[in-house]
């Protein structure tokens, strides 16, 4: 029987994706179009541990698809780093939910770049080339409310070089074109960034207060 990556390649190339192989002295970078419509999140995740489109992989990097058990019309966090299991910003954004009355482990949360390496922040191009997965990814889960946790992932799921400050404390499910049906969008800073700056947490307290009235 063939190996679960020798299907998934003649499934690419029937689909006219173009695949690259790794060489020792060469790096390829796959950027042809993806085929996603089909997958559900078990093969986009698969898809994703194999994700060569963009220079991200080669640097150490580990692959961050999800965290959390999806339930029906999750709320889905979508930050620009990943939040690690039992640190400082993991409690501060379980307890920033908590006051809206929304649990940490039952959201969906994942981050605009699929690709980490700790030593160093992603940039916009790299997150824009995992744009795609995140785009199905909130297909298939059909989110209540999306709140985005950083100017790198807004900007980037949003198709956008607004900052932050222009981004935040509105809904902007006006510019997110994933769906027939609107899905709330509301942008705040990283739970990282408010522990640095706590003048932050008001701000934050303002967003997600807007955006527990936007998943009404």
């Amino acid at each position: 029987m063939p190996s679960n990556n020798l299907l998934r390649q003649q499934y690419l190339q029937t689909m006219g994706v173009q695949i690259w192989q790794e060489r020792a002295t060469d790096i390829d970078v796959q950027q042809a179009p993806l085929v996603l419509e089909s997958m559900d999140l078990d093969q986009l995740n698969s898809m994703v541990a194999d994700c060569r489109r963009c220079e991200a992989y080669v640097n150490g990097s580990t692959r961050s698809f999800s965290m959390g058990r999806p339930k029906a019309r999750p709320w889905v966090l979508i930050t620009d780093k990943p939040v690690q299991h039992s640190t400082a910003s993991t409690q501060l954004l379980a307890d920033i939910l908590s006051a809206v009355e929304q649990k940490l482990e039952s959201s969906y949360l994942t981050s605009s770049i699929k690709c980490v390496d700790i030593s160093r922040s992603a940039t916009l191009n790299e997150c824009m080339a995992c744009q795609p997965y995140l785009l199905r990814q909130i297909e298939l889960l059909q989110p209540s409310m999306i709140l985005v946790l950083g100017e790198l992932a807004a900007q980037s799921l949003l198709s956008t070089d607004k900052r932050l400050k222009q981004l935040r404390g509105k809904d902007q499910s006006h510019v997110l074109h994933v769906l027939d049906t609107a899905i709330p969008v509301v942008v705040t800073h990283h739970p990282d960034d408010t522990l640095k700056d706590p003048q932050l947490k008001r701000l934050v307290w303002e967003d997600v207060q807007l955006a527990k009235a936007g998943a009404l």
